[in-house]
């Protein structure tokens, strides 16, 4: 029973950040911007629940690495705490989802981040890499779509 309180606790504390962090984002309208609409992203709602679902997968990859550590923090669970901190600075690094060039960079740092976290990550436990093929997946996509297809357009 107290293995899966922790597993439980692993998975909704980032869960419970995002939703957190949604809650900020729709009731100070940041995913309402015209200005940087993209046709090939999700509307903003759909986003928040795919970070949503990242959030708990990151945190069901931290618990395994916990887990399999004897409750030891290693670089690996360090790392995925790291991710998890910088997705949610996110929104407030780009100042409210305002500066889309900021945005760009930010989404390659993701993505970057993303690949870094989940080599660590696999060289502690295949297992809890399994959990962040989602971000990884996210991360390229928002990428593609975000800078790969206007850039297309424009050729």
């Amino acid at each position: 029973m107290k293995e899966l309180y922790k597993l439980l606790l692993n998975i909704f504390i980032p869960i419970i950040l995002a939703l957190l962090l949604n809650f900020i984002i729709f009731s100070l309208q940041w995913n309402n911007s015209e200005k940087y609409y993209n046709p090939y992203l999700p509307k903003g709602y759909i986003i928040g629940i795919i970070w949503t679902l990242i959030f708990g997968l990151l945190g069901a990859a931290h618990y395994i690495l916990i887990f399999y550590n004897k409750n030891k923090s290693s670089l690996a669970s360090s790392s995925i705490i790291f991710l998890i901190a910088f997705c949610l600075a996110y929104p407030f690094l780009t100042n409210g989802l305002k500066y889309n060039k900021i945005s760009n960079i930010l989404n390659f740092v993701t993505l970057v981040l993303s690949i870094i976290v989940s080599i660590i990550v696999f060289r502690k436990s295949i297992y809890a890499f399994y959990f962040l093929i989602p971000i990884l997946i996210w991360s390229l996509y928002v990428n593609y779509a975000t800078i790969i297809i206007p850039n297309d357009l424009m050729n």
